[in-house]
């Protein structure tokens, strides 16, 4: 037996709900487990919002035993976007992920905080833009490696070291501004001279 009711209670911790069956006088069915795509090693958890349209099929013809096996849209809650090529999630506080098939384009807007934690994080693209107020990075090394060149532009750069720090290159280093200053307790600067042929 198949029937359409709207979500009238949730048990967030068996993953159950109850609903009112539409056709039958608003009877309320018994607690109904929530189909998942993964139960056992990997494990999906996905629950209805109350008042949430709903498809539940049960066992016999009484309202025992039976699972809601998804949401439909309806002319109250409507289709958020119409595209076949697209896989989109949309949640209740606006925020959005979206994948388009057609354009090869990952689409993420967060309205929190994002936190990602793994061992090891690889990054490859051809180009790589941030556009932020604030960027931090904490770390015990942090190694930039160009091997071609490596350009800093702001109104203000400064870099500190609490016990050590190095400039050098290989052929030249240039150092320009309208006034240089260096503080220091000890100032040491060696020439070192090519030996000649």
């Amino acid at each position: 037996m198949i029937k359409l009711g709207l979500v009238t209670a949730i048990d967030e911790s068996k993953c159950k709900v109850r609903i009112e069956i539409l056709d039958n006088d608003k009877l309320q069915s018994y607690w109904l487990p929530v189909l998942q795509n993964n139960t056992k090693d990997n494990k999906y958890y996905y629950l209805p919002d109350i008042q949430e349209l709903v498809l539940a099929v049960f066992l016999d013809n009484a309202l025992e035993q039976g699972f809601v096996i998804g949401s439909i849209y309806n002319d109250k809650d409507t289709v958020p976007i119409s595209n076949k090529d697209k896989y989109h999630i949309k949640f209740k506080d606006g925020t959005i992920i979206e994948y388009d098939r057609n354009s090869h384009k990952l689409f993420l807007d967060v309205k929190g905080d994002v936190e990602i934690k793994a061992q090891k994080i690889d990054t490859k693209a051809n180009d790589i833009n941030f556009d932020v107020n604030n960027f931090n990075i904490k770390s015990q090394n942090f190694n930039l490696d160009s091997s071609l060149l490596i350009n800093l532009k702001s109104t203000n750069i400064k870099a500190y070291a609490s016990f050590y720090a190095k400039i050098k290159a290989l052929v030249n280093t240039d150092i320009e501004g309208l006034n240089i200053n260096i503080n220091h307790i000890n100032l040491s600067m060696n020439k070192i001279t090519p030996i000649p042929e």
